[in-house]
């Protein structure tokens, strides 16, 4: 999984430009696999993080945000859900 990551990743990286917004459509395991990999938060630990902020660690429809940042992505906001995340965009 870590090797399909990486792939599908670098593909995008190459084929944007800086500025770009990239929307990444993905399933809730997908995700976890890309916390693993990418930042180093196990599944356990990321569903611990959101248990004690009282939220779901992989609400359906759920949003997150990294950035790319010349070499290496920046976790910005794991998963919340989309209400939570408008909610938060309009405050």
């Amino acid at each position: 999984m870590a090797m399909r990551i990486h792939t599908t990743l670098q593909h995008i990286i190459a084929q944007s430009k800086d500025g770009d917004t990239v929307l990444l459509v993905s399933h809730g395991n997908y995700y976890c696999n890309i916390m693993r990999n990418l930042f180093h938060i196990d599944r356990d630990e990321l569903f611990e993080r959101a248990r004690e902020k009282g939220r779901q660690a992989v609400p359906n429809g759920g949003i997150a945000r990294f950035d790319w940042q010349k070499d290496h992505f920046e976790l910005i906001q794991p998963m919340m859900d989309p209400e939570e995340f408008w909610n938060q965009k309009r405050a």
